[in-house]
C-alpha cells in the first residue's frame, strides 16, 4: 500500500504497527494544515527537548524514489547519499504522518541526525490538542540554535562520562555527536520543485554521524 503525495489518507488505512508504536501522549487524526493528510496530535503535554524516533523507511538511491514527500536523505560513508523512504506506510512508522509547518510560529519539531538516523526533537512545549509539525531550516531561529547546542552538550557529556567509566577502552568507542539537518527532498507534488543536483560531500569525520554537507537545507 503506497500513498503518493496527492492522495487522500484515511485513518482506516493506517497500518496496525503504526498505531501500536504511537507514544501514549500522541494520537492520529485529520491534519489541520493539509486536508489530504493524517496528522499527529498531542493528547498530553510534551516538554521541550523530548526526542522522537528514529524515522523509519526503506533505504533507496534517489533514482529509485517514486515520491519524495515522505523521506529524508542521509549520507552513509560506505554508500553515499541514501533516501530513507516512508512512502509505503507499511515500511514507515508514525513519524511519516508528521506534517510540514507552514511558518516558524507553527513549527514545534526539528530534525536531528544522530549516527545516521533521523530523530524529531521537540522545539518548544506542546500542549494537548496541538498538531506536531516539523521543518528543516534554522534560518533566523535562535530557539533551534539553542536547542542544538543543548543536544550537542548533552551528547558530549555522555561521551565524556563513558570515557571516565571505561578508561582506556573509551578510545575504542565514542558516542556520536549530533549532526543537525539531514537533507529533506523538496516536496514534489506539493511544491512543483524539481530536486536539485546532489552536492559532493566532504570526507566524514570520525565520531560524527554525517559530514557537514548533510546539515544544509535543500
Amino acid at each position: 500500500m503506497a500513498i503518493t503525495g496527492g492522495a487522500v489518507e484515511s485513518l482506516e488505512e493506517v497500518p496496525a504497527h503504526v498505531w501500536k508504536s504511537l507514544p501514549d501522549c500522541l494520537n492520529l487524526g485529520p491534519s489541520a494544515v493539509d486536508g489530504n493528510r493524517i496528522g499527529v496530535w498531542a493528547t498530553a503535554a510534551i516538554p521541550k527537548g523530548r526526542r522522537f524516533g528514529p524515522f523509519a523507511g526503506e533505504k533507496k538511491k534517489r533514482s529509485q524514489v517514486t515520491s519524495n514527500v515522505f523521506m529524508w536523505e542521509v549520507y552513509f560513508p560506505a554508500r553515499g547519499w541514501m533516501c530513507v523512504d516512508a512512502t509505503d506506510p507499511m515500511k514507515g512508522n508514525w513519524l511519516r504522518y508528521v506534517n510540514w509547518a507552514g511558518s516558524s510560529q507553527e513549527q514545534n519539531l526539528f530534525p536531528l541526525e544522530i549516527n545516521r538516523a533521523i530523530y524529531y526533537i521537540v522545539l518548544k512545549p506542546i500542549g494537548p490538542g496541538e498538531e506536531l509539525l516539523v521543518w528543516y531550516t534554522v534560518e533566523d531561529n535562535p530557539e533551534i540554535t539553542a536547542a542544538l547546542e543543548e543536544e550537542r552538550a548533552s551528547s558530549l557529556s555522555r561521551r565524556n562520562s563513558a570515557r571516565a567509566k571505561r578508561g582506556k577502552a573509551a578510545a575504542l568507542f565514542t558516542l556520536p555527536v549530533p549532526a543537525p539537518f539531514p537533507r529533506r527532498l523538496p516536496r514534489g507534488p506539493r511544491s512543483g520543485v524539481s530536486p536539485p543536483p546532489l552536492p559532493t560531500p566532504p570526507e566524514p569525520r570520525p565520531g560524527i554521524g554525517s559530514p557537514p554537507a548533510a546539515r544544509s537545507k535543500l
